[in-house]
């Protein structure tokens, strides 16, 4: 593609609507740069660092849904949102809310679902197992639901110690019925139908590779500890209107770098198994485009990122 490699930000969240590809840095100044995938130019940028009420400190999570662009700042429990037209405005037009604590606990992401609610991890301490939290469309309301999966290396962990180990991306199809959460290390990928009123009903577990981790806290600041031969696991994932797609690595975290791979696993969105992809390059980020007829797969080189298209089907 004739992306300009200099242009293409690093991703730490990626996200795409209509024709757009969206890149999010917290580390950038603004946070979310924007790229035209029919031009393929760099369009734009917005959400500036700061403590104004359209603005930032640091985001923690950017998600495309139903037609609205989502941006999660945790440390402020800021919502920011905004649509493919609102973003090109000039002062950018954000519409700005903010979230419930869950009580007695504390949540990482809100990723929006249907039906005008978010689902996030996190943890409770009166709710020890509980994996996973949903927000209603006030933003007040928290629930949770499911549990870890049983596995006696992680004994004797905090409710905090079982997120940090276990929780890592949750992806939601373009319209917010469905999502998937896979875990930080490891292989523990679980399906969900966001349809029902209530919470998201589960439709689909794999326990390919439960994580080992261990409790590295100190004081009331708490971390985790991962083995070393754990897997890397699903280092990026995407959705179309049909399909999950998970970038997986097999190799070990801290041991084999960088963080790429050129495996994709393919479910249906209550996940089913399809099919098994090999890429001709190893890629550390994928993002489906608008009509789900192929992959874009981002990597570091030299320059900066590349961008490529691929079509599978």
């Amino acid at each position: 593609m004739d992306f300009d490699e200099r242009e293409v930000v690093e991703p730490i969240y990626i996200a795409s609507l209509d024709n757009l590809l969206l890149i999010g840095n917290f580390f950038t100044e603004p946070q979310v740069t924007v790229y035209d995938l029919d031009s393929q130019r760099l369009a734009g940028s917005f959400l500036h660092k700061g403590r104004a009420n359209n603005e930032v400190l640091g985001m923690d999570g950017l998600d495309c849904c139903d037609g609205r662009i989502y941006v999660y700042s945790g440390g402020e429990r800021k919502l920011v949102m905004t649509d493919s037209a609102g973003w090109r405005q000039n002062p950018v037009a954000l519409e700005v809310r903010t979230v419930s604590e869950i009580p007695d606990g504390h949540g990482y992401d809100r990723h929006p679902i249907c039906g005008g609610r978010f689902v996030s991890t996190g943890y409770q301490f009166s709710n020890p197992d509980c994996q996973f939290f949903l927000t209603d469309s006030s933003l007040c309301q928290v629930k949770g639901f499911d549990v870890y999966p049983e596995a006696a290396v992680n004994a004797g962990l905090t409710p905090a110690e079982m997120a940090l180990g276990y929780n890592g991306n949750v992806t939601v199809s373009p319209d917010g019925s469905h999502f998937v959460a896979t875990s930080r290390q490891g292989a523990v990928w679980k399906f969900f139908d966001c349809r029902p009123d209530s919470v998201p009903v589960k439709t689909a577990e794999y326990l390919f590779e439960i994580p080992v981790f261990s409790s590295a806290s100190s004081g009331a600041h708490s971390t985790v500890r991962f083995d070393p031969d754990n897997v890397q696991g699903v280092l990026s994932a995407t959705s179309d209107d049909r399909y999950f797609y998970l970038l997986y690595s097999d190799r070990k975290p801290w041991r084999d770098w960088p963080r790429e791979s050129d495996v994709v696993y393919v479910f249906t969105h209550d996940g089913q198994p399809v099919r098994k992809i090999r890429l001709d390059i190893p890629v550390g980020w994928i993002v489906s485009d608008a009509i789900g007829s192929g992959l874009y797969l981002i990597r570091v080189v030299d320059e900066g990122c590349q961008i490529r298209r691929t079509v599978w089907k």
